[in-house]
């Protein structure tokens, strides 16, 4: 007997990454949440390159969702950032970006993040 509705296997579905505002030195989290099914897999990445947890930067997976967190925002953490859901039925991806980082010693240093 063949099984067709709930069980079958959903491709990811990730929901919209909101958009933040951060002074240079602040922790960033960003939410990357995935409605699938099986659970989804999730993985990192900056400007193309996988994102591993390193000091300053801690990566951590739930079951149903991820959270990636950078303790204190730089200029060296400007670029294109994007999360990949990825199961047995298939994968979606989320980008953000991380932009206008401005010398700490400006009064005014915003981080903008956008999706």
């Amino acid at each position: 007997m063949c099984q067709i509705g709930a069980s079958q296997a959903k491709i990811p579905k990730i929901k919209r990454i909101k958009d933040q505002k951060k002074r240079e030195g602040q922790k960033i989290r960003i939410r990357c949440s995935a409605k699938a099914k099986p659970r989804a897999i999730y993985s990192w990445y900056k400007d193309d390159v996988l994102l591993t947890r390193r000091k300053g930067l801690n990566i951590k997976n739930g079951k149903r969702a991820s959270r990636l967190q950078i303790n204190r925002v730089k200029k060296s953490d400007v670029g294109r950032y994007k999360c990949i859901a990825s199961n047995a039925a298939g994968e979606e991806e989320a980008f953000f970006r991380i932009e206008d980082i401005v010398l700490k010693n400006n009064s005014n240093n915003i981080v903008n993040i956008h999706t």
